[in-house]
Parts: structure tokens; C-alpha cells; sequence
């Protein structure tokens, strides 16, 4: 190993002789850690990760409810009394209650309670004498499998708790210890089942309500009115994720037209659209499974193709755009859902394969899978910028960054010794353009060089 220093332009000079033309793009290797059954998960598709209050991470599983402390998971399942294997969401209400939404009703968890289940129907009569199981099933009066089945769970300015469900929106009420789940029409489409379907809610800084469903986007005012938007708007029908901002713009995220940012107003009138993201902006899919914001105000997609990161500027639109793939390290492209733990990192639920931490801020790895085979040494220029010096591979033609084939199997690759400038994304190897004109023939030159190697 060796430094360079760059106070000497004769070595600098020297040493870049034998650099050859720029580099292809790299893929970053992601400081990511999997978590499976395998570590205690109780199924491997998780449909929402929620954080609460104390800052466990609650995992919705099609298995059953999983809680992490940051070191075991802690499993609840049909055995301790949920109705139904799949969990779509979990919600902590301000005042401390947890609520699950199951593929067999609403359910309120007491985490202290004793494991079975209490079925409630909408038309029951309070209890004279609370017991106190671990699960109470709220189920509405009129009960269909459509409508049993809850898919979201959102508490409002008003604490009112608002559910989705594959049969449309419930509100439900509490009085003296008896809970209902009305139905709330907000005049869904009815061609088929899954127009009914609802993906998504959000209540804005105004106070209204935002459900993105399988038909369109809906609005409800406070005071009861409605709006609908869909294809006459710009907007695509299949909705699955809504993100107010903290600047208070609504993010969609649909299953065929991307991300579309709009700017809302409290009137009557629809929202603005400012943009709609698709793979012409990089996102690298049309297809958005959840959208969410972390503490540093970044945007997070999660995608059927991996994930993306969005930086906002000043104004609110969108500065820079990564996605990320299979090949940063993902062990499954389709993420459903994103969420955040205390410590500031990322968490990916996957549709297959668990879930994953993605350490921020954290170690890039730089490595074979990019073409690179070791690196001799690191160092700075006068203007700050990060150079590293070392060896990638290639075939007997050139190096991979020039064409050549990465084939690690093959014991007859061929290792080219380089120069490379880091970008704060990746490496571009280049060949100044002083040195492009002294060539690279220069034999006692060249000799110097591997004598400073």
C-alpha cells in the first residue's frame, strides 16, 4: 500500500499514466440487514410495519402480529386469539390503545390481556362485567366476508377511528364500553368487488379525509360532503398509498401511473397536480406499493422493482431521485411497506422474503460484484476531492469499466490497476486529459510507477 501526495504535480502526474478511459456506472452495495423466520418473524410477507409509542416495531404478517425490541421478535397468531392469520395494519390511538386489522374484523389488542378472543357484533348489548382477553373482535352488524375483512386503520384530529375495509369505509363508535363499526358511504363505485376495496387513508391539515380505493381517489369534507377523482383528473384509479408531506402536499402512489404530487387547498375544488413521477424520472416502475416520510423530510417508494429515495428541496419538488434494486443488495424487488425506527433507519417489508434494516447513515460497499478486486490506497486532492487507488477486473481484452467481462468463476481474469474519483455516489475511472495527450508508451515512466506501487 501507498499515498500519493498531490503537492507534487510531477508523481501526480506519474502515477495517472497507466489510468484508462472512464468507467460504466456502479451499483452500491446497501448496508442491509435480512430478517426472516428464520430470526423469529412470524411469516415472511409483511403487509405493514407501524412503530409505536415505546418504539417497538410491530410487523403485520400474513402469520399473525410480530413485535421487535431491537433484539427478539415477539409473535401473536391465531392461537392467542386473532380471527384471522393476515394482519394489514396496526394502529396505537393517541390515548394509548391498539387496534389490528385482521382478515376477520377490527380487533382491539391488550397486550396484557389474557390470550383468547371476544367476538362483539355491532347489534350486541354492552357487557355488565369487561373481561379482559387479549383480542376483542369488533365485527360490523350486517357481517360479510367482504366487509370483515379491514385493510386500514386511521385515528383523525377528532379521535374518531376510521377503517377500510374490502367492502368500504366503517367508522367506529365507543359508548359505555360497547363498540360498533357503522358503515360510511362515500359512493363507491359498484361494477365490480374490488372497486369497493379501500387501500388507503389519510386526514389533512384541513381536517378532511383522503381514501385511495380501487375506483379513485375519494374526499370527505368534515362536514359530510364528497368529491371523487380519478382518470378525468389526471389521476390513475387503482390507488394504493397516500403521504400528506410535512410541507402539506398529497403524494399518491398508484399501481400503473406512478407518483403523482398534488398540491391540496381546504375548498371544494380539486387538488393541483404539480407532477407525476413514472420511470422517465427514474423511479424504475409505475407500480407504487407504500410511501413514507422520514425524520431527515426524505421521501421513501416502495415499488414492485425495489425502493426509492426522493430529496426535496426548499420548494417542496423533488432535487434528486435514487432507486434502488435486486442488485443494491434487496433480497426481494417487490417492497410493500416502509417505516422507521428510533434510531433513524429503514425498514423494508417485503412481499416474499421478510423484512430488511437498512442501516442510515451507514457503510457502502464497494466490491467485487463492481468490478472491483482491491484497493491499495485512498487519498484526498487540495480541492477535497476522495480518489482511490487499486486493481479491477477484466478479461484479457480490457477491464470490465471498459467493456470487458466480469466473470468471477473465471481463474483467468485479468487485473487492471486503476484510478478512480468518488462522486459521494460512486467511482468514475478517467484519464486526464494532460495525461491523453503524453500517451501511455512511455516505458521508464511506466517503470517508475510500479516501483511507487
Amino acid at each position: 500500500m501507498f499515498a500519493i501526495r498531490l503537492d507534487n504535480p510531477e508523481r501526480f502526474a506519474l502515477v495517472l499514466l497507466l489510468i484508462l478511459v472512464p468507467s460504466l456506472a456502479r451499483a452500491e452495495r446497501l448496508p442491509l440487514r435480512t430478517y426472516t423466520t428464520a430470526d423469529g418473524l412470524a411469516h415472511n410477507v409483511i403487509n405493514r410495519i407501524v412503530r409505536d409509542s415505546r418504539g417497538f416495531l410491530w410487523f403485520c404478517t400474513e402469520e399473525g402480529l410480530s413485535r421487535f425490541d431491537g433484539y427478539t421478535f415477539t409473535n401473536y397468531g391465531v392461537s392467542e386469539g386473532l380471527p384471522h392469520p393476515t394482519v394489514n395494519d396496526l394502529l396505537q390511538t393517541r390515548s394509548g390503545d391498539y387496534w389490528v386489522a385482521t382478515g376477520g374484523g377490527l380487533v382491539r389488542f391488550n397486550p396484557k390481556g389474557v390470550p383468547g378472543s371476544r367476538v362483539i357484533y355491532a347489534h350486541d348489548p354492552p357487557l355488565s362485567a369487561p373481561l379482559a382477553p387479549m383480542f376483542t373482535v369488533v365485527i360490523p352488524g350486517v357481517a360479510d366476508r367482504q366487509s370483515k375483512h379491514v385493510t386500514e386503520l386511521f385515528e383523525g384530529h377528532d379521535g374518531t377511528i376510521w377503517c377500510g375495509t374490502f367492502k368500504g369505509l366503517f367508522r367506529l363508535t365507543q359508548k359505555d364500553a360497547q363498540a360498533r363499526l357503522l358503515p360510511v358511504d362515500i359512493g363507491l363505485r359498484s361494477d365490480y368487488a374490488e372497486q369497493a376495496l379501500i387501500s388507503s387513508l389519510l386526514e389533512d391539515r384541513f381536517g378532511t379525509l383522503w381514501i385511495g380505493t380501487y375506483s379513485g381517489l375519494y374526499r370527505r369534507w368534515a362536514d359530510g360532503s364528497l368529491a371523487q377523482y380519478g382518470a378525468k383528473d389526471g389521476l390513475a384509479e387503482t390507488i394504493h398509498t397516500l403521504l400528506e408531506d410535512r410541507r402539506g402536499a398529497l403524494w399518491v402512489g398508484t399501481r400503473s401511473n406512478g407518483l403523482f404530487h398534488f398540491n391540496i387547498t381546504p375548498e371544494h375544488s380539486p387538488p393541483v397536480l404539480l407532477r407525476n413521477y413514472s420511470t422517465k424520472d427514474g423511479l424504475g416502475t409505475y407500480w407504487i406499493f407504500d410511501l413514507y416520510e422520514s425524520a431527515d423530510g426524505r421521501l421513501w417508494v416502495g415499488t414492485n422493482r425495489g425502493f426509492c429515495e426522493l430529496s426535496l428541496n426548499d420548494a417542496g419538488e423533488v432535487a434528486q431521485l435514487r432507486a434502488y434494486t435486486k442488485g443494491n443488495g434487496l433480497s426481494y424487488q417487490e417492497i410493500a411497506c416502509l417505516a422507521e425506527d428510533r434510531d433513524g433507519n429503514l425498514w423494508l417489508g417485503t412481499n416474499n422474503n421478510g423484512a430488511q434494516k437498512l442501516a442510515r447513515p451507514g457503510f457502502t460497499t464497494f466490491d467485487e460484484r463492481d468490478g472491483l478486486s482491491n484497493v491499495n490506497s485512498l487519498f484526498e486532492s487540495n480541492a477535497g476531492e476522495l480518489y482511490a487507488h487499486g486493481y479491477v477486473f477484466g478479461d484479457q481484452r480490457a477491464s470490465v469499466f471498459e467493456g470487458g467481462k466480469l466473470d468471477l468463476l473465471n481463474p483467468n481474469f485479468m487485473p487492471y490497476r486503476r484510478l478512480g474519483r468518488f462522486d459521494n455516489e460512486r467511482f468514475t475511472w478517467f484519464v486526464p486529459a494532460a495525461l491523453q495527450r503524453i500517451g501511455l508508451k512511455h516505458a521508464s515512466l511506466k517503470a517508475d510507477f510500479e516501483k511507487l506501487a
